[in-house]
């Protein structure tokens, strides 16, 4: 019991206040995943398979394991020797930001095959996405609650390091077709996000587990007014909720496969130039023997 009561209360912890954006703790963490983001680039961009499962393994190890914490036990607390749980529904897992950790063991454990192509593309899309959008404007993940903090900026630190990591060792399959298959994984996220948001909404007020106007917002995209959007809160309320989601998706889409897009063009730049180098006569000894 001691034990427990020392966890719950570490994920209460508090900070001396709500760190500043662009302040210490936010510049070190640019810092240290910058670094690491290039030596993953440097070391491991031609890694084998095993090498690549292990690391993506380990990264979903200690997401899945932060998660848990957090939906376990930060909303408990200790009352009169009595452990009393509150449950959250802000911090229901199924945030962009939370969908790598239902895809990462795709990536991780199955062979190598379409499926684990499509989650591969969505890891470097959309997971990559979500984790560098919190890096450079952390808004209200950051909070005075320690553990809440720390465990968001690892979090998505970790979004980005795989999303790199699986950028750099599949840079040579990106291809339109390839990226589609993260498209379409976002597609069945958004519909699920978007059921969550009214469905879902209605059946936990109904059943009397979340209060009426309280805060449910998959992906920030709830058809909902008193729920805030994920960007642009005021262009709702001129292009209207349904409009604003289907703008939402095709922006998020253009910004997700716009990194990768790059890379696979600059793979191929590099390779036609380096083709033709070896193509090319070494002198003109060479062009007159040819």
């Amino acid at each position: 019991m001691k034990y427990l009561e020392w966890l719950i209360q570490l994920t209460k912890s508090q900070l001396p206040g709500v760190p500043d954006r662009f302040g210490d703790l936010h510049l070190l963490c640019i810092f240290a995943v910058s670094v690491i983001s290039l030596l993953v680039i440097i070391l491991f961009s031609d890694s084998s398979d095993r090498c690549f499962r292990i690391i993506i393994g380990a990264a979903f190890i200690v997401m899945l394991i932060g998660e848990c914490v957090k939906q376990i036990f930060y909303p408990l607390s200790v009352v009169d020797g009595q452990l009393v749980y509150n449950y959250s529904w802000w911090s229901f897992p199924f945030q962009l930001c939370s969908t790598p950790i239902y895809v990462l063991p795709l990536l991780c454990f199955l062979p190598d095959c379409k499926v684990r192509n499509v989650a591969a593309a969505y890891v470097m899309t959309y997971g990559f996405l979500g984790g560098v959008a919190v890096y450079i404007s952390p808004g209200s993940v950051f909070c005075a609650n320690k553990f809440l903090s720390y465990h968001s900026m690892l979090h998505h630190g970790l979004q980005i390091l795989v999303g790199v990591y699986t950028m750099a060792y599949y840079r040579n399959r990106i291809k339109a077709r390839f990226l589609a298959g993260g498209v379409f994984v976002f597609a069945l996220m958004f519909t699920i996000a978007n059921l969550l948001n009214t469905v879902g909404y209605e059946f936990l007020v109904k059943k009397g587990l979340l209060i009426e106007g309280a805060e449910f917002n998959m992906f920030y995209i709830s058809p909902r007014p008193d729920q805030i959007p994920a960007i642009f809160p005021e262009l709702r309320s001129y292009i209207g909720a349904t409009g604003y989601i289907a703008g939402y998706f095709v922006v998020v889409t253009i910004g997700a496969i716009l990194v990768p897009a790059l890379i696979s063009s600059l793979n191929r730049s590099m390779d036609d130039h380096m083709n033709a180098l070896y193509n090319e006569p070494d002198n003109k000894l060479d062009q007159y023997i040819l």
